[in-house]
């Protein structure tokens, strides 16, 4: 019995550890590339290259070299004087699918947060973000609570009045509230059912804030089962969630620190 429990704890904590990406570095070289070695060694072959700017994942594997993985999933060994530790605050670690691809291969991908553009949406398939989860401590009918060391997060929903919205078209056929794009209508009229009623968020222990309502306004049909919220960084969390279904069906993240909303960001996974 002893011995199931060990190895249900090896895979456990593997799970874990295997949503913690590496660091995240960039090139120090004058010549605007590094070359990547299939070994540890300057006389091992040269399988690639590293350009300046280009972002790349890697770990310590001995006291000269990392170990190193691009983008495109190559992997390799660079010698540790080559490599820069870069700031990841801005940075998002994502595992994606790239549906253009003919081997359609998962790959980690590494995004400047800033860059994201709702109303110029990404090539590739989202499947996880790259980070620890924070525990889920409570599911209630209207709200999930998130409560882990000095981390708390409550993300609660209500039923819509109706008779708060008039849903309109404009020139494109999309429906809209108050001139405003919504998510999670079906197009046919069909009044929405639930909404986010409220965000609570603390972080490190200081002072519970809310997000304002106005980022999430016209966040119609959230799953609340679907929230999940990552620890980003010692001081920032990714709250995800999806809504609605089928041609109606959206995801959204909102990365926060301990005192607001850093960003937003609205897709769609097909």
């Amino acid at each position: 019995m002893k011995y199931y429990i060990f190895l249900f704890f090896l895979f456990f904590i593997g799970k874990i550890f295997a949503q913690i990406e590496s660091n995240i570095g960039i090139i120090n070289d004058a010549d605007g590339y590094t070359n990547i070695r299939k070994e540890a060694s300057t006389k091992s072959q040269i399988i690639g290259r590293i350009l300046k700017n280009e972002y790349f994942f890697y770990e310590e594997y001995n006291s000269r070299w990392c170990k190193i993985t691009k983008q495109d999933n190559t992997k390799g060994f660079i010698h540790k004087s080559r490599i820069l530790k870069v700031n990841s605050e801005k940075l998002l670690s994502i595992r994606v699918n790239n549906d253009s691809s003919e081997d359609e291969v998962d790959r980690n991908i590494i995004v400047d947060y800033t860059t994201l553009n709702e109303d110029n949406q990404v090539s590739y398939f989202f499947m996880e973000y790259n980070y620890p989860l924070i525990k889920q401590n409570e599911r209630k009918n209207n709200y999930i609570l998130f409560k882990e060391d000095s981390i708390y997060v409550k993300f609660s929903v209500k039923n819509v009045n109706t008779k708060d919205y008039v849903i309109k078209k404009n020139k494109y056929g999309e429906d809209i509230i108050n001139n405003e794009k919504t998510y999670g209508l079906l197009g046919d009229g069909t009044p929405p059912k639930k909404e986010i009623d409220n965000i609570c968020i603390s972080i490190n222990g200081k002072k519970e804030y809310n997000l304002p309502k106005s980022v999430y306004k016209y966040l119609f049909e959230p799953t609340l089962e679907s929230v999940k919220v990552y620890k980003k960084e010692k001081n920032q969390l990714i709250i995800y969630m999806s809504g609605a279904d089928a041609s109606a069906s959206y995801e959204t993240i909102f990365i926060v620190n301990e005192k607001q909303l850093l960003k937003r960001y609205i897709y769609r996974n097909f």
